[in-house]
Order: C-alpha cells, then structure tokens, then sequence
C-alpha cells in the first residue's frame, strides 16, 4: 500500500485560509484536491520517485512518499490555488478607485494572499534544495563528483552551468 492522497491534502489544507474552500462538499473538496495534485506532480519534475504511479479511484500512489516530498507537493498545490485567489483581488484592484480599493478592504486580503504566496514560494525553494541535497541518487552525486554542495545539485536539475 503506498500514501493516500489525504496525507497531502491535509497538509495543503492547512496552509489555505479559505473557509469557502475547506467548506465545500467532501466530494468536491477531494475532487478539487485531486485537480491540484495532478497539477503538483506534473510540475514537481526533480521528484526522484515516478508521480505517475498513482491511482485515483483508490486516492493513493502506488509509492510510498517521503514526508518532504508529501511536503513539496502540499507547497505547490498551495502555490496553484493561490495564484486565481491572487489574479481575483488584482482584477478588483484594477476596477475599483484607489480609495474604495483601501475602504472596502479588499486591499488587505490581497496583502495577505501575496505574503502568503512569497513565504510558500520561499518554503518550497528551500525544500527542493534540501530535497536535492539529501535524496540526490548515487549517480547524479557521483556525476557531481561527490560534490554535496546543495546550490551544485540544483544546478544540475535545473540544467544551469
């Protein structure tokens, strides 16, 4: 048996705020959850297990995860569902004066889903660099040169020189 998808949603729950969200029938929350993993997986392309093997109908992989890797995939999820919450609160920035913008409030709430994108966005750097400096296969590390310097290894994955 490998990890159930939950083990991810719930640590995705935890870093969204949004009451309507974590509200929603749990049918509907599952299959929103499911739409931001498959997103997750796709772009979580340094993962070092093969996020394909999963299954849907029985909400699981077929793998068993690490609990940092659970950890990125929350983190990009979290990173997906903020980025039309984000794209929300501009549009009504742009429609609104400047002074109804600060009145009504909606100001605020965009303060607070931008920082909560910046501190997302820097957790999940840091643990990609974390995840590539301890799980890093043998041959990538022996292609390194034994190198274990954590900036070297994301060179490497991200192609740069």
């Amino acid at each position: 048996m490998g990890t159930p998808y939950e083990v991810v949603f719930s640590k995705f729950v935890k870093n969204i705020s949004d009451l309507d969200f974590i509200s929603l029938d749990p049918d509907d929350l599952v299959e929103t959850c499911t739409g931001y993993l498959d997103t997750a997986c796709a772009e979580f392309m340094n993962c070092y297990q093969n996020l394909d093997d999963r299954d849907d109908n029985a909400q699981e992989f077929n793998i068993n995860l690490l609990s940092i890797e659970a950890e990125i995939l929350a983190c990009i999820m979290t990173l997906n569902w903020l980025q039309p919450q984000i794209y929300k609160y501009q549009l009504i920035q742009v429609s609104l004066t400047d002074g109804d913008f600060r009145t009504h409030s909606p100001a605020n709430q965009l303060k607070q889903l931008m920082d909560l994108h910046t501190k997302t966005e820097e957790r999940y750097n840091r643990l990609m660099t974390q995840y590539s400096y301890k799980y890093a296969p043998t041959e990538v590390q022996n292609a390194l040169g034994g190198y274990s310097d954590p900036s070297v290894i994301s060179k490497f994955f991200r192609g740069g020189n």
